[in-house]
């Protein structure tokens, strides 16, 4: 791991530093795709410190799957829950196929994989008859944002896409895409790509608003 990687996978830069460059991130509306309730089983894979939590009104149990153990030893100091489950690992289809989650966050986690991991996960979570709903959130490259496109560049994560590159990913492994989105980060430097899958078309949906608040 480089220096560079090393620096921004420090979890104080990840938390404060980031945001405050781009302006924040309100993800609220994003996280409320999910609709998690107390009966829920949530799979957060690339969990890194937490920040799901801050948007989870219930749930009856959480899986946390982040291969950064700096990031899951903030996680557990932040919410030390009895339900809350961490595992400093890569998931695999037989974790899918024993947890039996019903819904999963995929937050900043796709630009970090190769087309090849990302279709792999993505059928693998296709396969599991349990998943109603799954939630994305990440980087992009838009033609003429060069800003935008530059700190996208500077991420950590070495696969960024434009949209396109994204939905065909989705698609090919059998999702329903879901009022696909580009928004702004609150000063309007960056620019991401969210979307909530579902293995079945539904109608009522709420899309997020285009520009952070």
């Amino acid at each position: 791991m480089s220096l560079y990687e090393r620096i921004l996978g420090v979890p104080w830069v990840y938390d404060r530093l980031r945001p405050l460059v781009v302006g924040g991130f309100d993800l609220s509306r994003i996280y409320a795709w999910i609709e998690a309730g107390k009966d829920d089983i949530i799979l957060d894979v690339g969990c890194g410190t937490g920040h799901a939590m801050k948007h989870l009104d219930a749930f009856r149990g959480f899986h946390g799957f982040d291969t950064d153990e700096r990031a899951l030893l903030r996680f557990r100091q932040k919410y030390p829950q009895s339900n809350v489950h961490l595992h400093a690992r890569v998931v695999t289809a037989p974790d899918i196929e024993r947890l039996r989650p019903n819904k999963v966050l995929l937050m900043g986690l796709l630009h970090h994989l190769s087309d090849a991991q990302a279709g792999l996960l993505l059928r693998s979570l296709r396969n599991a008859n349990t998943i109603s709903r799954v939630i994305t959130w990440d980087t992009v490259y838009v033609r003429g944002k060069y800003s935008s496109n530059l700190l996208a560049w500077l991420d950590r994560g070495r696969y960024t896409r434009q949209d396109a590159a994204y939905v065909q990913l989705m698609e090919s492994a059998g999702w329903q895409i879901v009022h696909p989105q580009q928004f702004c980060s609150g000063n309007g430097l960056a620019l991401y790509f969210a979307t909530c899958l579902t293995p079945n078309a539904i109608t009522a949906f709420t899309p997020v608003t285009t520009k952070a608040a």
